[in-house]
Formats: C-alpha cells, structure tokens, sequence
C-alpha cells in the first residue's frame, strides 16, 4: 500500500499541477462523502487474505492519486482498511503510517514543482504543533469508544468534512 501510494502521489502532483484548487476540494469532497456512503449503507466487502496484496496496491495507487490531486488519501484508506475489518487501535497505527508513506514524497513532489515555499513549509511544521495535540485528544477519546461507537464519530466527522469541502468548491 505504501509503496503505491508513495510512487503514485508524486506523479499526480504534476500531472494535476493546473487543476483549480476549488475543483480539488470538490473532487477531495465527493470521494470523502463515497466513503461515507459505502459505511452507511454497510456495502463494503471485506478483502480477504489471499485478495489483501492487490487490493493494497489498487487501494495505494487509488489513494496516491487522490493525495497528489487534493494532499487528502483518508477515504481510499479507510476503505481499504474498513474492508480488512481492522480493530480502531490498528486503523489509528495504519493510518499515521501511511499517512507518513505519502506525505514525504508529497512534500518533495510540491518543492519540485514550486508549491511548498519557504514560509508555507515554515507554517505547515508549525501546524504540527495542534495536529499532534488533536492526535493526543483523539486517542483518549478513542480509549473510550466501542469499535461501533468509532466508526460512528468517524463517518460522522468524514461526512461533515466532505459536504464542507464540497460547499467551498461551489460556494467560495
């Protein structure tokens, strides 16, 4: 998975470089609100053992795409991690991990094409700072939710995120 994410994201990033920023929130937006809607009509297959390498690869490839288009992969993981039937703890570990298998040549891929400048890469390690803090708050939130009460919060966050990227992509 991380492989294919990492490999894929790049080249989406300057493949799409030209792409209106409205538009990939929109395009962001609508593949969140996929994801929510496979979780709320409990559509979602589980992948088997003897499926879960190309389904890796496929669920990455996917995921690098949508991460070098918008800097978001979380709908294609979740997915993919949804349908390994993964406990919370473990979808939290996989999901900081694959978080960082793309994020790295993200960041790479944005210095070579000239979007991540000094004071913009200055910024986002700033934004570090609550991001980590939201991880410490999320964990102990999450100590205390049954597996079903999590997928609710989960979807239930996704959902709100989703319809707000997708109002800013027509409204903004």
């Amino acid at each position: 998975f991380g492989l294919a994410l990492a490999a894929s994201v790049g080249i989406a990033v300057f493949a799409f470089r030209e792409v209106e920023s409205r538009t990939l929130a929109g395009f962001l937006g609508l593949a969140i609100l996929i994801y929510v809607a496979v979780f709320a009509v409990d559509w979602l297959p589980r992948i088997e053992d003897r499926r879960d390498r190309p389904a890796q690869a496929v669920f990455g490839l996917i995921a690098g795409v949508l991460g070098g288009l918008t800097a978001g992969w979380a709908a294609p993981l979740a997915i993919y991690l949804s349908g390994r039937r993964v406990a919370k703890d473990e979808f939290v570990r996989a999901t900081g991990v694959l978080i960082l298998f793309g994020s790295l040549p993200l960041a790479a891929s944005y210095a070579g094409a000239g979007f991540l400048t000094g004071g913009l890469a200055l910024w986002s390690a700033v934004m570090l700072v609550p991001t980590l803090a939201g991880f410490a708050v999320g964990e102990r939130i999450r100590g205390r939710l049954s597996e079903t009460a999590f997928r609710k919060v989960l979807l239930t966050l996704f959902a709100v995120l989703a319809v707000n990227l997708i109002r800013r992509s027509w409204f903004a």
